[in-house]
């Protein structure tokens, strides 16, 4: 098996495009949830199809499986490589 030697600056530059595309999920999230229902949730993470949302309280939550539908094809139409069918809530206060 053959190992793959990667500079530091590629390395850097594979962090940055992680970053960059954890940072193009938080700032296109009001635009996914609504303005609304942004105030109230937290985009947490995209992963292996689920999409993972933070909701202040349990009224936040039952709006996010309420919106489920609407907010699974926004985030589809606005990341089409990253497709997500699944919605998990997790409630902060």
């Amino acid at each position: 098996m053959k190992i793959e030697e990667k500079s530091i600056g590629e390395l850097i530059n594979i962090y940055i495009k992680g970053i960059d595309s954890i940072k193009g999920y938080h700032s296109a999230w009001p635009g996914i949830a609504g303005p609304q229902l942004a105030r109230l949730t937290e985009f947490g993470k995209a992963e292996e199809g689920v999409l993972y949302i933070r909701a202040r309280g349990s009224a936040a939550s039952n709006l996010v499986m309420l919106r489920k539908r609407a907010i699974i094809n926004a985030f589809n139409d606005a990341f089409p490589d990253d497709k997500v069918s699944r919605i998990k809530v997790e409630m902060i206060y």
